[in-house]
C-alpha cells in the first residue's frame, strides 16, 4: 500500500510540477535559429530584465525576514502565553490566507493610494506615492505573514513548557531561557517558514502587478508581460526559469542549513505548563502586536467591503450597489467558474498535501527529498506555455489576422510610434469592437529602447457615425450629380 501511495503521488508531481517546468525550460532555449542561449544573454544585456531580478530578490528577501519575525511574534503569543481573545485573533491573522492574493494590494490603494483614506483625507498629502519597493513589501507581508504564523504556530506548540521550567530551575534568566532553549528548537519551522514566503513572494503576481508600477519591475509580471503583451514565449519562459533559480537556491541552502544540526529534545511525560520566558510586561507588548495586525486586517477588509458599495472611492462617497449589479450581470460566468474551480481543487489538494507531509515526515523511501522539492516549489506559468490563449486576437479593419508584429505593442517595441492605429477585437459576447491605438517606444539613459507605453480607447460608436456620415455624404453626392 506504502509502495503504491508514493508511486501514485510521484506520478502526479511529475506531470503536473516536473513536466510543466521541462516544457518551460525548453521554450525558454528556442530562438529564431534552433535552440540556444540567446534569451538568456539578454539578462545581461538588457537593465530591465537586471533590475527585475534585483528588485524581486530584494522583495523576497525582506518580505521574508519580516513575514517571519511578525509570524513568530503572533504565534509566540498565541500558543506560548495565557493571552485572552485567542481564538479571534488567530481567526482573523489566518483571514488573509483565505481571501485574494491581491485584496491587500487594493486595500493599500484604498488607504494610502493618491486619493487614499489615510494619505489624501486625514493627512492631506497630495504627493504620496505607495507604488514601489515599500508598497510592494507592505501587501506582500500582510499577505503571506500568516502563512508564516501558521508554519511556526505548530512548533512553538510542540515545545514542552516544562523544559522552560527546567532551564529556570537550575538559574537561567527569560532571555537566556528564549535564546538558548525556545528558539533554538523552533529554528526548523523559522527556516521553513521563510523558505515558504520567500518562494511564495517571488512567484507573486497579483501585488506587485497592482503595486510595483512601471519603474520598479518584477519578474513574475516582467514574465507575464512578455508572453501576453509582447508574445514573445522564449523570453518570457526564459524569465520565469530564472525566477525558478533563487526558489531552488533558497530551499538547497536551508536544507543544508538544518541537515547539519540536530533538534532532539528528551523528556518525561509532559504536563500542563504556560511559558515562563516573558515576563507580565513583555506578554502584554507581544499581546498588543497582535491586536495590532488584528487591527490592520479589520482595516485592510472593511475598506474592501465599503469600497464596493461606494460610487468612485477617493471622489463620490455615495452608497450603491450598482458595482455588484455590473458584476452579476457582466461577470457572473467568471464567479461560476472561480468557485467550480475552487470547490473541486480544494479537497484534492488538500488530501494530496496531507499525504505527502505524511510520506515525507513519517516514512524513510528513495525520491522522499524529491517528492519534498516537488511539493513545495511553487512555479509560476506551470501550464504548458504554448497553449495559452491568444487574449486579444486582433485583426485589421478588413477582417485579417493580424501578425504578431504588427500587434500595438509590438510595433511600439520596435522604434515605431504611430498614433490612431485602429484594430477589430472578437469580444467575449460576439461582437466586434474597434479600438484606437496609440503608442511609442520607452528609451533609457543609453538610448536603447527598454519598454512602450501604449494607450487605446473604444471608438466603436464613433467608427459607425463615420461610416454613416461616409454613407450619406457618397449617396448626397451622388443625388447631386444626378439630373432633375
Amino acid at each position: 500500500l506504502l509502495l503504491g501511495l508514493v508511486v501514485l503521488i510521484m506520478a502526479a508531481l511529475l506531470v503536473f510540477v516536473l513536466y510543466p517546468v521541462v516544457l518551460v525550460l525548453r521554450h525558454s532555449l528556442v530562438t529564431p535559429d534552433g535552440l540556444g542561449l540567446d534569451n538568456y544573454e539578454l539578462l545581461a544585456q538588457r537593465r530591465l530584465y537586471r533590475n527585475a531580478l534585483r528588485n524581486s530578490l530584494g522583495v523576497a528577501t525582506l518580505v521574508g525576514a519580516l513575514s517571519v519575525v511578525l509570524g513568530y511574534v503572533v504565534a509566540f503569543t498565541l500558543a506560548r502565553t495565557d493571552v485572552p481573545l485567542k481564538r479571534a485573533l488567530h481567526n482573523l491573522t489566518i483571514l488573509p490566507i483565505v481571501s485574494p492574493p491581491f485584496s491587500g494590494a487594493i486595500s493599500i490603494l484604498f488607504l494610502f493610494g493618491f486619493n487614499g483614506l489615510v494619505t489624501r483625507h486625514l493627512l492631506g498629502l497630495r504627493d504620496f506615492s505607495i507604488y514601489g519597493f515599500w508598497g510592494v513589501v507592505a501587501s506582500q507581508v500582510f499577505t503571506f505573514a500568516p502563512i508564516a504564523y501558521l508554519s511556526l504556530r505548530g512548533v512553538l506548540a510542540g515545545i514542552n513548557p516544562t523544559l522552560e521550567d527546567a532551564a529556570m530551575n537550575v538559574g537561567a534568566t527569560r532571555w537566556q531561557v528564549f535564546s538558548r532553549v525556545v528558539l533554538p528548537l523552533s529554528l526548523p519551522g523559522v527556516a521553513s517558514a521563510f523558505l515558504v514566503v520567500f518562494i511564495e513572494s517571488m512567484a507573486d503576481f497579483g501585488n506587485p502587478l497592482v503595486l510595483a508600477g512601471a519603474s520598479f519591475p518584477m519578474l513574475a509580471p516582467q514574465a507575464y508581460l512578455e508572453i501576453t503583451g509582447s508574445f514573445n514565449l522564449p523570453r518570457g519562459a526564459m524569465l520565469a526559469v530564472v525566477l525558478l533559480v533563487p526558489s531552488l537556491t533558497a530551499f538547497a541552502l536551508q536544507r543544508y542549513y538544518i541537515n547539519k544540526r540536530q533538534y532532539v529534545t528528551v523528556t518525561g511525560k509532559p504536563t500542563a505548563s504556560t511559558t515562563k520566558a516573558v515576563g507580565p510586561a513583555a506578554k502584554w507588548l507581544l499581546f498588543s502586536v497582535v491586536v495590532l495586525f488584528a487591527l490592520v486586517v479589520i482595516a485592510f477588509y472593511g475598506v474592501i467591503l465599503v469600497g464596493a458599495v461606494t460610487a468612485v472611492w477617493g471622489f463620490d462617497y455615495t452608497l450603491t450597489l450598482r458595482h455588484f449589479q455590473y458584476v452579476f450581470a457582466v461577470g457572473w460566468d467568471t464567479v461560476k467558474d472561480t468557485v467550480l474551480v475552487a470547490v473541486t481543487s480544494t479537497p484534492v489538494s488538500g488530501l494530496l498535501g496531507m499525504l505527502i507531509a505524511f510520506l515525507v515526515v513519517r516514512r524513510r523511501f528513495p525520491g522522499r527529498g524529491a517528492m519534498e522539492l516537488l511539493s513545495i516549489e511553487r512555479f509560476p506559468f506551470q501550464q504548458s506555455l504554448s497553449e495559452m490563449a491568444d487574449f486579444y486576437a486582433m485583426r485589421d479593419m478588413d477582417g485579417v489576422p493580424l501578425p504578431v508584429e504588427r500587434l500595438p505593442l509590438a510595433r511600439a517595441l520596435s522604434g515605431e510610434v504611430f498614433h490612431d492605429y485602429r484594430l477589430l477585437s472578437h469580444g467575449a459576447s460576439g461582437q466586434d469592437t474597434v479600438l484606437s491605438f496609440s503608442g511609442a517606444p520607452v528609451h533609457d539613459d543609453e538610448g536603447a529602447i527598454e519598454g512602450a507605453v501604449v494607450i487605446f480607447r473604444d471608438v466603436t460608436t464613433t467608427q459607425k457615425l463615420e461610416r454613416a456620415k461616409d454613407d450619406f455624404l457618397a449617396v448626397a453626392a451622388h443625388e447631386l450629380r444626378s439630373p432633375l
